[in-house]
């Protein structure tokens, strides 16, 4: 198996946001670069033996940092608050004491509508987020769009810097990934529903024929693109032929029309 993994036009469309010109001019130079490697496979005949996955780890949304902004520090008392973690599209919030988890929710719940907040126990299970220890009492989450601070000139003062962000609600249309894919044990001119990221680990496990580890994958959504349907028999996964995996991974996905 051999990957790549491509920076752009993730940075790019941090700097100038995902609608940019300058994300779209990104867009072109990459999708060229992927041009050049396809070509590659061509001039080699490599077709009959590769299996290739483009893919990416999310999407993005356009940003304000003037005008989109959720300073907590304006709706509850930080002296009840030890530290914070992460900003903009969610915060992590640890109270300074145990007994002031309720005291701090109260205060931030509907303090603002565009800020969900969250006790760890009600965390949406489908985001599979709050069983770890890591994850704070209270998780605050923004709109598309929206972000949220504990200093709200020092985050303005990105505005200029910073117009594009992730890490929202991975049921919004803009924060979806792209996966494309194409070799020998893949059907052609296929297309498919949309699926979950967590399915891309036992989809690669099948199609290097290796058996994968406890994940909290499904291989049976994505096995319909492959050509022979892996047969499930006591954990393991087998499909008439395979070859080297070769995945692309790009940071974030940008549809132009």
């Amino acid at each position: 198996m051999a990957t790549l993994h491509f920076h752009e036009p993730d940075r790019t469309g941090h700097r100038f946001g995902p609608d940019s010109q300058e994300v779209k001019l990104k867009v072109e130079y990459m999708d060229g670069t992927l041009g050049y490697l396809m070509n590659r496979f061509d001039e080699h005949n490599l077709w009959e033996s590769v299996n290739v996955i483009v893919t990416s780890d999310h999407g993005m949304a356009e940003i304000d940092l003037k005008n989109r902004l959720i300073d907590i520090t304006e709706y509850v008392n930080m002296s009840m608050i030890k530290a914070t973690i992460d900003n903009g599209a969610l915060m992590q919030i640890f109270p300074s004491a145990d007994n002031l988890v309720d005291d701090i929710f109260n205060a931030l719940y509907s303090s603002h509508p565009n800020m969900t907040v969250y006790k760890k126990g009600d965390i949406p299970q489908r985001w599979h987020y709050g069983d770890n220890r890591r994850v704070a009492p209270i998780v605050a989450v923004a709109d598309r769009g929206w972000s949220i601070t504990k200093n709200r000139t020092m985050a303005a003062a990105f505005a200029g810097y910073r117009r594009g962000g992730h890490g929202y609600d991975n049921e919004v249309e803009s924060m979806r990934s792209i996966f494309l894919a194409r070799g020998p044990s893949l059907k052609t001119k296929y297309s498919m529903e949309p699926f979950s990221s967590l399915d891309l680990y036992p989809l690669l496990c099948s199609l290097l024929g290796i058996h994968p580890a406890p994940n909290n994958g499904s291989l049976g959504v994505v096995s319909k693109m492959i050509i022979e349907s892996p047969a499930i028999c006591g954990g393991q996964t087998t499909i008439g032929h395979f070859g080297l995996l070769f995945s692309l991974l790009s940071l974030f996905t940008l549809a132009l029309y």
